[in-house]
């Protein structure tokens, strides 16, 4: 899959599960969640990380990866913030 057309998936998944979530719960935790949105990339790599080192395997393509996986984790942590603050999903994501 080409770069860009990953970014814009992953922008587009993310919305659409903020938006979506945001219909469970008040608005004041919908803003709360858009808040510590940004927090969520760091939160993200260290999680996908952690997998990886558990396992014991793929560190190197994991160590080569990282700078994708921050950029694809921003773009997550961005969409993300988006559906929060509008509080609406965007048209079902391209699959």
């Amino acid at each position: 899959m080409p770069l860009r057309r990953a970014l814009r998936e992953r922008f587009a998944w993310s919305w659409f599960y903020a938006g979506r979530r945001s219909h469970e719960v008040t608005a004041s935790k919908r803003y709360l969640l858009a808040l510590f949105s940004p927090f969520l990339s760091p939160l993200l790599l260290a999680r996908q990380i952690r997998v990886v080192v558990q396992r014991r395997r793929n560190i190197l393509p994991l160590v080569r990866a990282l700078p994708l996986l921050l950029v694809m984790d921003v773009i997550w942590s961005a969409g993300e913030f988006c559906g929060y603050i509008t509080g609406r999903p965007v048209r079902a994501p391209p699959h």
